[in-house]
């Protein structure tokens, strides 16, 4: 019922509308299918993952984050990066469901 009288107005409210989870992106409008990364390649990210994340904290840095956080690009994209960084002066653009903006 909530959903017909809170009507999505564009594709980035549908896809808030998604089950948690789901493997989905918005791309320029479009929806687009995000398979699991094949295992060698989870490793090479993780591996990244370790370092960046060591390196950003001894330094003070941010913070670092990896998929599935979803990222917020204006009103027509939602994408997932596998790692992002992003700078102690723009934490402001982490929210609870998801970064607003850029991850620099």
């Amino acid at each position: 019922m909530s959903v017909l009288m809170n009507r999505p107005k564009n594709m980035l409210d549908v896809y808030k509308l998604l089950p948690e989870g789901t493997p989905i992106q918005l791309i320029n409008n479009e929806f687009y299918m995000s398979p699991a990364l094949l295992f060698h390649l989870f490793e090479i990210v993780k591996n990244i993952f370790i370092q960046l994340n060591d390196h950003i904290i001894t330094n003070k840095l941010g913070t670092v984050a990896f998929a599935p956080v979803d990222v917020y690009l204006g009103t027509k994209n939602a994408v997932q990066p596998d790692i992002m960084f992003i700078h102690k002066d723009r934490l402001d653009i982490i929210h609870p469901d998801g970064i607003y903006g850029a991850p620099i």
